[in-house]
């Protein structure tokens, strides 16, 4: 029995989870069938409809763009999860240029056998004429384990009818008692007596006293959150749908990992893209909220693709495209963005330090960088201390002939033969240096870097430390320092309290910037400002700070802005600013000069 699938429309995900459910059926197992086969057994079977079914080439397409699926099948177990292992073989029939592929499914460990395991194994395949042929009825109609396939299955009915689901006949059409009414339109007053029609065939009738938007399957369809009515979710869905084109970052508000990248990596594309799906779901939506009682949602798509082709926007022609953008909005209403980042080469992925340590080099010599510059620096430095950490000799303990051999040895796991200038600009390239032309660049203040101001915390503490080395201290009598705080002149308990060892007078120390009466009635020795510390460090020298500071006169003044004449004069101005004068100085304030 053939299966039309014309109209195989489902994304590579579903493709791949229907087939490896259909794999654990003992009647699909031991036995090496051609992708096609495969597709018809499956669509049979389980009796998907045309919105859901596939094809072999559809399925072949599918795990091929699973890169971790398809290096599981061409293992050695082929173990895919813990029901299954699933291998794959292709032949090419003679006088065909087209290659054949074929799928072999059994339980979980367990291998071809005999000369489905030969070279011969393609003189085996299966046609599975018994399966194909067997009559599917309600009863041996196999269903899908999975939740997810479905949900999706599910959601596709609804999404080409505006309500869905069976409807019982009539148990008596005679005993309809009004006159002048036909029995064709008894449908009408009791949907319990229409008969059994699919909801993919054509628009069920409304019953005019239950709107759409009213109904279970309106519900499914659209997601309303918490005390959302429907309508109020599909009007809400347009607005913030909107929000994309109303400003420059407008779209920012319908990313759902906004967070978890920079802005930068979006290219203009990407952008663009997500600009057109949110105009083509708006209006569709719009379309579905001023027609769904009699049209169906994929109506509305096809409607949304005809009216922005007029205008020129032409990113998709399938109404299923759009159907499937709306599926991943209206869970979150916000699209995930993937953004393709450069990914490293193994050396460099599996060596994150190396990696910090070639870009920190790089940013530091930019002056000098080249690629010659950084491939002198990798076999100089950086590789023959990877090759002692590994060994524990050194390239000279090792000698030239050796440290290759070794160096070829500590490569090898990472696909490298040798580290080539060709190889370096590559890395170069991966880590985000671009050999370009010159540019006139700027200089941004680095004032208000986070690195910067926790340096500052730092800095403080340190320098709080070194002022009990300077000459910043004056010691006067407990009575005079009473007589201050009485006076308001200093804090209250500010100072540090001792005895005098030759005086044995009580004495308290300020920072000579506590007051300045201080520098007045406090003993200053010397011509440094301030005293040192009675609590100087033992075994320390005194410090003196300096400050520096510099300035640059240019020649000429040249102002951003400047007055015209009235037809266009312009006054002849120097191409630059002309000679400049550096002054450079050095201030102290225990020199209290510069």
């Amino acid at each position: 029995m053939a299966v039309d699938l014309t109209s195989a429309t489902m994304d590579n995900k579903f493709v791949i989870q229907v087939f490896l459910e259909a794999c654990r059926k003992a009647d699909f197992q031991d036995k090496w069938m051609t992708a096609g086969t495969w597709a018809e057994l499956v669509c049979l079977h389980y009796k998907l409809g045309c919105d859901v079914a596939f094809d072999g080439n559809k399925l072949v397409h599918a795990i091929g763009r699973d890169k971790a699926l398809t290096s599981l099948i061409e293992g050695k177990d082929g173990v895919i999860n813990e029901h299954i292992s699933l291998f794959r073989n292709k032949y090419r029939p003679k006088g065909m240029s087209k290659q054949i592929y074929c799928f072999y499914a059994s339980v979980k460990g367990k291998r071809p056998e005999g000369i489905n395991a030969s070279a011969q194994w393609h003189t085996n395949i299966d046609k599975a004429t018994d399966l194909l042929e067997k009559k599917i009825t309600r009863n041996t109609t196999l269903k899908f384990e999975s939740t997810r396939i479905n949900e999706i299955i599910d959601l596709t009915k609804l999404e080409g009818s505006t309500l869905i689901g069976k409807r019982k006949r009539p148990q008596n059409q005679g005993n309809v008692s009004e006159p002048g009414i036909k029995a064709a339109d008894v449908s009408v007053l009791d949907p319990s007596s229409t008969q059994e029609v699919s909801s993919l065939a054509c628009t069920p009738t409304v019953c005019p006293n239950t709107s759409f938007w009213q109904s279970p399957e309106a519900f499914i369809l659209f997601k309303p959150v918490e005390n959302e009515t429907v309508l109020e979710a599909v009007n809400n869905q347009i607005e913030l749908l909107g929000e994309a084109n109303k400003s420059d970052f407008g779209y920012t508000e319908l990313i759902e990992n906004i967070k978890d990248f920079n802005l930068k990596d979006l290219s203009t594309y990407q952008i663009f893209c997500l600009r057109q799906k949110c105009t083509y779901l708006a209006l569709a939506l719009t379309l579905a909220k001023e027609n769904m009682n009699k049209w169906t949602w994929k109506k509305c798509c096809e409607e949304a693709i005809t009216l922005l082709k007029k205008t020129g926007i032409k990113q998709t022609s399938n109404p299923q495209t759009i159907m499937e953008w709306y599926r991943k909005f209206r869970v979150k209403r916000r699209f995930a963005l993937v953004i393709q980042r450069n990914r490293l080469p193994p050396f460099l992925e599996q060596n994150q330090d190396i990696t910090t340590t070639i870009k920190q080099y790089c940013k530091e010599h930019l002056g000098e960088l080249s690629v010659e510059f950084v491939f002198d620096y990798l076999h100089h430095t950086i590789l023959p201390k990877f090759v002692k950490e590994i060994y524990g000799d050194s390239r000279d303990e090792l000698g030239e002939e050796k440290y290759q051999e070794v160096l070829k040895q500590v490569l090898k796991p990472y696909r490298l033969t040798c580290i080539s200038i060709s190889t370096v600009s590559r890395w170069m390239n991966v880590l985000g240096f671009k050999y370009e032309l010159r540019r006139k660049g700027y200089y941004v203040d680095g004032h208000e870097k986070p690195a910067t101001i926790e340096y500052r915390k730092a800095f403080c503490e340190r320098y709080l430390a070194y002022e009990a080395r300077m000459h910043r201290w004056v010691q006067v009598k407990e009575e005079v320092a009473k007589k201050l705080e009485e006076d308001g002149e200093i804090a209250e308990g500010s100072g540090y309290y001792y005895i005098d060892q030759g005086t044995q007078e009580r004495m308290v120390e300020f920072h000579v910037d506590a007051s300045d009466k201080l520098l007045l009635l406090g003993n200053i020795s010397g011509d440094f400002g301030g005293n040192l510390s009675v609590r100087f460090p033992t075994g320390c020298k005194p410090l003196i700070a300096f400050g520096h500071v510099e300035s640059i006169f240019k020649q000429f003044l040249i102002s951003l802005t400047t007055w015209n004449g009235p037809d266009g004069e312009r006054n002849i101005a120097p191409k630059d600013d002309g000679l400049g004068v550096m002054i450079s100085a050095f201030q102290s304030r225990a020199a209290q000069r510069s």
